[in-house]
């Protein structure tokens, strides 16, 4: 269905009083194809550097769910209390690591640290002492027990000039 009969439909269903709600997560500006977000209700995005690098003349109808959007387990652990513990999955290219392993090469020279990095293409072409690697598919389950077991999530996002940064497996 094109956009603008999108438009005209969601016209309609406000006319009869139903509330009408999108979810923004493309990338840039341009790839919104909504002429008007103001025909929405409400506008939620993930992160509210949606809101700032995309949305920002629509502030007041933004709501924002936090991602990942999962309840927090508390737990007994504090920040890096067994030293530093990065986290990364998904099925990126090994290409779109290598700022991540040389950050973290230097660091590693500093700081006790780990990086555990899941992926189910496969290992990384990395060898360090401080890089753990498995490759598997996580249940979202999972993921979320490693993130939240984790210090730092590093999301991995080569340079597109988008706003939209998440690492999700596909």
């Amino acid at each position: 269905m094109p956009y603008g009969d999108v438009e005209k439909l969601i016209k309609k269903l406000k006319e009869r009083g139903t509330k009408v709600f999108v979810v923004i997560h493309e990338g840039c500006r341009d790839d919104i194809k909504y002429s008007d977000m103001r025909i929405f209700d409400a506008i939620v995005v993930f992160d509210e550097r949606l809101i700032n690098e995309m949305l920002n003349d629509c502030k007041d109808q933004i709501c924002i769910i936090p991602y990942p959007c999962h309840p927090i387990v508390k737990g007994n652990g504090k920040f890096a209390e067994d030293g530093l513990v990065f986290f990364s999955f998904g099925r990126l290219p090994a290409g779109e690591y290598v700022d991540f392993i040389r950050a973290l090469d230097w660091l590693s020279n500093r700081y006790d640290l780990t990086y555990r990095v899941i992926r189910s293409d496969g290992l990384l072409p990395f060898n360090k002492p401080w890089l753990k690697q498995e490759r598997k598919r996580l249940s979202n389950e999972k993921v979320f027990r490693h993130l939240h077991t984790s210090d730092i999530h590093l999301i991995l996002k080569g340079q597109t000039g988008n706003a939209c940064f998440f690492d999700t497996p596909r």
